[in-house]
């Protein structure tokens, strides 16, 4: 059965949700709302998307701001995709409205719109994780099981979404750790016993003590993570990313340490931090990065804005000209999908632009091949671009 897309101007729709649609335009819009039910749905997709939206924050840091870089150019008055020195560069505007939306075809043999089927084999992520216990003992968690133990006078709590560890009067005498491992497709969040919080990304571990005990805060990561560090002044945190150490009182900061990456790169928000590697080391300011390279230790510095680097915990992507390669891993995480390339030139390929984290994925494979620079080919859990 042939089809044949028939989309309505995505300028019009901009109007109609921002209240500047002319008579004319109108007209057009309601016309087209009434040939069919599909497009009442679509209509409807988009005012919610940006009314509200899936958030998997539990914080009050508010990275509304940064995601409204993104989102409030659905006001312009266009929507489109251009070239820029050579690579194809997508406007804000273009990445969050294409994602809201679901893909309307036309069907000659039926003569009237519809939705196409949603790719069902390729999911977003949801809340989930395994746990070591100190002695070994390992306990699944997800959206269908919760959790409720003591171990040495340590209460440990999990709904399922998230878990959190409260001290009892009984202090331990020696650090027993526990192990939280985020698998691909998954995510989490983590209250430590001294009350910081901490956002778990896909394919991430976090290795970190029961209780607290002795003069420092210390934990282990591999992947990524967004801390919260409760304020001890006479016990400084530390996160260790195999060769870079931070040190923090109390503060908000990201880190991004996945082992396939050549840089560790550490992103502030509040407060201040040191982050050191074999060779030196740099403190950062708020909305400050560091980026430590793997092999030679060296630490980089630069001015960003550090809440772009934290959407991904809101709900959010956010990619400020990226490469196809660099979102693709993203993507990898996120969806636990395997990405291969048929066409090299595709990797140099770069984007910028945002879209909700649960989006499906057939939607973000619409948007990538609107550029008409990259093709997707899916098989299961299989991505191919070409």
């Amino acid at each position: 059965m042939t089809k044949i897309k028939q989309i309505i101007d995505f300028e019009i729709l901009q109007k109609k949700i921002n209240n500047t649609i002319s008579v004319e335009e109108d007209l057009i819009f309601k016309n087209w709302l009434e040939d069919d039910q599909a497009n009442l749905t679509y209509f409807e997709n988009a005012q919610k998307y940006y009314q509200d939206g899936s958030h998997f924050d539990q914080n009050s840091i508010d990275n509304e701001k940064a995601w409204s870089n993104v989102s409030t150019h659905l006001t312009t008055k266009s929507v489109y995709w251009k070239k820029v020195s050579g690579f194809v560069m997508a406007t804000a505007a273009a990445v969050a409205l294409l994602l809201i939306s679901y893909r309307v075809v036309y069907n000659p043999d039926q003569n009237h719109t519809e939705v196409v089927d949603q790719q069902q084999e390729i999911v977003p992520g949801k809340a989930k994780a395994i746990l070591t216990l100190s002695d070994g003992t390992r306990q699944s968690l997800n959206e269908e099981q919760s959790l409720e133990t003591e171990i040495d006078g340590t209460k440990i709590l999990s709904d399922g979404k998230s878990i959190s560890y409260a001290n009892q009067a009984k202090a331990l005498a020696e650090l027993k750790y526990n192990l939280l491992d985020i698998p691909k497709g998954g995510e989490y969040f983590l209250q430590l016993s001294d009350g910081t919080k901490v956002w778990l990304n896909a394919e991430t571990t976090l290795k970190y003590p029961v209780q607290f005990i002795g003069d420092n805060r210390t934990v282990e990561l591999v992947g990524e993570a967004y801390f919260e560090v409760a304020h001890d002044k006479n016990k400084p945190f530390y996160v260790k990313s195999d060769d870079q150490t931070i040190r923090v009182l109390g503060t908000s900061f990201n880190v991004s340490s996945y082992p396939n990456d050549e840089d560790i790169i550490t992103t502030l928000l509040e407060g201040s931090v040191s982050v050191s590697g074999s060779n030196n080391e740099s403190v950062l300011a708020p909305n400050e990065q560091s980026r430590m390279n793997r092999i030679s230790g060296e630490i980089g510095r630069r001015v960003v804005e550090g809440q772009e680097f934290v959407l991904w915990k809101s709900g959010k992507f956010y990619f400020q000209n990226k490469s196809m390669v660099e979102i693709m891993k993203i993507l990898e995480r996120w969806y636990d999908i395997e990405v291969f390339y048929d066409n090299e030139a595709v990797k140099n390929v770069k984007l910028t632009g945002g879209f909700q984290r649960y989006e499906d994925f057939e939607k973000v494979k619409m948007l990538i091949e609107t550029t008409e620079t990259v093709k997707m080919m899916v098989k299961g859990k299989t991505v191919i671009l070409k």
